[in-house]
Order: C-alpha cells, then sequence, then structure tokens
C-alpha cells in the first residue's frame, strides 16, 4: 500500500492510525470531521480536509482525486453532537434510505460499501498497528484473582450481549455488580461514571 486515504472520528484513534501509516511510509490523506476530530491531525498525514458528518460525496471525491489505494475508518462520530453536526448530501440521503437499521454498524457498513462502490478497499486499520495492539494474557499488575475473573466474565458476557444490539463497548462490573454500561455518552463518559460511584 502507497497511499491510504484516513476518514477520521474524534478521539486518539486517528492520531494512532496516522502515525503507523506514516512509519509504513504509506501517504495519508485525510478527511477530518468539523467538531469531532482533533486538530493536531493535521500535523500527522500528506493531506487533511475537513468535512462535516454526512459529506458522503465529498469524501468519496477527496479519495478517488488523491488516487488513494485503500480507505480506513478511525474514531467516532459523537451521537450527542449530531444534532449540530450532521449534514447529509444527496448520496448520503440515498445511502442512509437504503438501510433497514440505523444502528452504527449498519451506518458503517453501508458506508463502507458506497467508498468500494467506488474502487476503494476499505481496510481495518488495526492490519496497521500489530506494533501497538494488546496480546491475549497478563501485561501488567498482578493475576487477577477469582473475583476479579468472574466480574471479568460478567463484563464480558454483558457486553457481548450489548454488542448484538449495537448500545456500546464498554462495561464497567465490580464484586458482581455493574457499575455502568455505556450507551450514548460514549466509553469515557461510561468509565467515570463508573468511576463516580
Amino acid at each position: 500500500m502507497s497511499s491510504l486515504g484516513l476518514i477520521a472520528g474524534n478521539g486518539v484513534f486517528p492520531l494512532e492510525v496516522a502515525t503507523a501509516a506514516r512509519r509504513r511510509k504509506i501517504k495519508v490523506i485525510a478527511l477530518a470531521h468539523k467538531g469531532e476530530t482533533k486538530p493536531e491531525l493535521e500535523t500527522q498525514v500528506d493531506h487533511l480536509t475537513w468535512i462535516r458528518v454526512g459529506e458522503l460525496q465529498k469524501i468519496i471525491d477527496v479519495l478517488k482525486d488523491a488516487g488513494v489505494g485503500q480507505a480506513a475508518m478511525a474514531g467516532g462520530i459523537s451521537r450527542a453532537r449530531l444534532a449540530d453536526s450532521f449534514a447529509p448530501d444527496e448520496r448520503a440521503m440515498k445511502m442512509l434510505a437504503s438501510i433497514t437499521r440505523w444502528s452504527d454498524d449498519a451506518v458503517l457498513r453501508a458506508l463502507a460499501r458506497e467508498i468500494e462502490s467506488e474502487g476503494i478497499p476499505v481496510i481495518d486499520p488495526i492490519l496497521l498497528m500489530d506494533d501497538v495492539i494488546a496480546k491475549p494474557g497478563l501485561m501488567a499488575g498482578p493475576e487477577p484473582d477469582e473475583k476479579k475473573l468472574r466480574d471479568l466474565d460478567l463484563a464480558f458476557t454483558v457486553a457481548r450481549s450489548l454488542g448484538a444490539f449495537d448500545i456500546g463497548q464498554s462495561v464497567a462490573v465490580r464484586g458482581g455488580v455493574v457499575y455502568s454500561v455505556e450507551a450514548v455518552e460514549g466509553t469515557d463518559a461510561a468509565l467515570r461514571r463508573a468511576a463516580s460511584i
């Protein structure tokens, strides 16, 4: 891969993907979402275009004009801020009309299909980051005791159940009690809520 189209959302993940691509000498053409993407992404990429959520044709035009070999999506889009930032163009409206369930997964898969329909494969950005992805097993701290292993088992059971409904991706459990479950507020807020309890 010589070039990557990076469709960037919020958080540090887009920065990590850009850094990993640059380490591999891959040219990075980024599309950053206004009000979501960290401005410092501009220092980590070869070219950056700011867009609003829903500007699908602009995404495709930038990727095609740059001649990227592949594209990747990294970072989230805050559901809570969509009322202020959502500006779907005609192509996005047609794409959204074809979706029967408005889950994050369904929307992202439809977006990927639209991009791929233009001859640009959409890849999992994790493939660029094999040197920073956690490996199975204990990484730090003491071995979990039986009580903590039971909490982990409960947390994974709850997270998998919620994942089937595309509700969220984090769960905090302590002493067999679910302290918080992520929903529309996002992972960080769910974890802060659990810590406050």
